[in-house]
């Protein structure tokens, strides 16, 4: 009797221990961040789950709503695969008027875009100048040299109004606030290169990219030993720039980077050297589309450019964060909707949508207001983005698996790589911040199971310790 009691008390204590599972130290986690919002560094949002195992988890005032940032950017980029399909790809047509005499076309060279946001992006340096040159090829092997109509570019898929208007305005100068609009170049970032000198003496500019940036800048710039930064300010659809900087001396090569004032302008200019360096002459003018005008019925299509497959352009997005990725990305999912041009709040109707007709019942709490997470306004709980990690796991997994791919992996890559550096804990994670604001959310595996973790923190006052805490509590759970 006593072995077999043994024997069924032992069977008891590991047939338990694996429905608990691995996720041990709760009290002390809770410690630790206890003790870090009685020190006014953050307060902390957390919901961490086995989705194998639903009594494997840990949870910190998960219910609270919290900015979330840049985790907005899985929203963005989960909805689109569901509802795109991984291969999606947007797609750029180019038409002319059907009238051509020899080796005169009697009529225009029309542009119609569809909101790509890649189009000699440098996050794919291979494809930079395709665009560009396959308008360039196709002209030549039709036999066109003069064009006697205008260059148009027909961005009316998507507003005029690129920017958010719930973004800050202190944004809306910088790179990372640009606009999205239906033709887009060049990432919609200017590059400016400066040189400096002798302290206390004038920094040089030394070059503006792309070309035909349409930039006029005012520069208050300073040349001194300590405190070097610099901002940038600008509306868009505006060429005006101001730049503000204090640049350390001595230096050959100070790159800084602000949005273009008009992108569909930048497309357009080039476009028409390419022609010209090709030995293709437009007697017309370049003119812009914001509202479509056109009978494509009427016009001859030439050729398609596509973008790069949804999935490698979701990578981009969430490796590198980037802003007007996310933006195209969401606004694509109205693309087919006959209410054109396409606003945000259309596409995020669409978003929500899709996710209700599903059964996920985000809280009262939840609202998304872009794609991008760079208003402060969206708000989210740490539920409401476990729901989604856990739904995409075990409801789609066709859609979990270049989802879980587009994540880079904490302390390696991307916009994660400073973040459980030198750790061995595996967290493929999104990042989000923004000032007062540091966020994580993301996959963790550990010992053949897989966990959904979202790591929230708002009013952060002292963000590298916000950051250690994280790293603490991870640690302290799975290690």
């Amino acid at each position: 009797m006593k072995k077999h009691s043994l024997y069924f008390i032992l069977l008891f204590f590991f047939s338990v221990g694996s429905i608990q599972g691995q996720i041990k130290n709760k009290n002390k986690v809770r410690n630790i961040i206890q003790k870090s919002e009685k020190k006014n560094e953050g307060d902390y949002s957390i919901a961490i789950q086995n989705l194998n195992n639903p009594n494997d988890s840990f949870f910190y005032h998960a219910s609270e709503k919290k900015t979330p940032a840049s985790i907005v950017k899985l929203f963005t980029t989960a909805s689109s695969l569901a509802i795109h399909g991984k291969s999606f790809r947007f797609t750029t047509d180019i038409f002319i008027t059907p009238y051509q005499n020899n080796e005169n076309l009697q009529g225009d060279l029309i542009i119609k875009t569809s909101g790509d946001p890649s189009i000699a992006s440098k996050f794919y340096p291979l494809d930079s100048t395709r665009f560009l040159s396959m308008i360039t090829r196709v002209l030549i092997k039709k036999g066109i040299w003069i064009i006697n109509g205008d260059l148009i570019i027909d961005t009316s898929c998507f507003e005029k109004k690129g920017q958010n208007p719930l973004w800050d305005k202190e944004d809306y100068g910088e790179a990372y606030g640009t606009g999205i609009y239906g033709a887009n170049f060049s990432d919609n970032q200017a590059k400016i290169t400066y040189q400096t000198f002798r302290n206390n003496t004038p920094a040089q500019r030394t070059s503006i990219s792309p070309l035909y940036s349409g930039l006029y800048l005012t520069e208050n710039i300073k040349v001194k030993r300590k405190g070097y930064f610099w901002i940038a300010k600008g509306k868009e659809l505006k060429n005006q720039r101001y730049i503000q900087a204090v640049f350390p001396p001595y230096r050959k090569n100070i790159t800084i980077c602000t949005s273009l004032p008009n992108p569909p302008q930048t497309m357009g200019y080039n476009i028409l050297r390419w022609l010209k360096i090709a030995g293709i002459k437009v007697k017309g003018n370049l003119k812009i589309l914001y509202k479509n005008q056109i009978h494509y019925n009427k016009l001859k299509l030439i050729a398609q450019y596509q973008s790069p497959y949804l999935y490698e352009l979701i990578k981009a997005t969430n490796y590198h964060s980037i802003n007007h990725y996310a933006e195209a990305i969401l606004k694509s999912l109205a693309l087919d909707s006959l209410d054109k041009p396409i606003q945000t709040s259309k596409a995020l109707s669409i978003e929500k949508k899709y996710w209700k007709d599903r059964g996920i019942r985000f809280s009262p709490s939840f609202k998304l207001i872009d794609g991008s997470g760079l208003s402060r306004k969206n708000q989210l709980t740490a539920i409401d983005i476990q729901k989604l990690l856990q739904f995409l796991y075990q409801k789609l997994p066709d859609i979990y698996t270049p989802f879980f791919n587009s994540l880079p992996l904490c302390g390696k890559d991307g916009s994660v790589k400073h973040f459980l550096k030198k750790s061995p804990l595996n967290f493929y994670a999104k990042s989000g911040s923004m000032r007062g604001v540091q966020n994580y959310a993301g996959f963790l595996l550990k010992n053949g199971e897989i966990y959904s973790v979202v790591l929230l923190s708002n009013k952060v006052k002292k963000r590298r310790e916000v950051i250690k805490k994280m790293q603490l509590c991870l640690e302290n759970l799975f290690l």
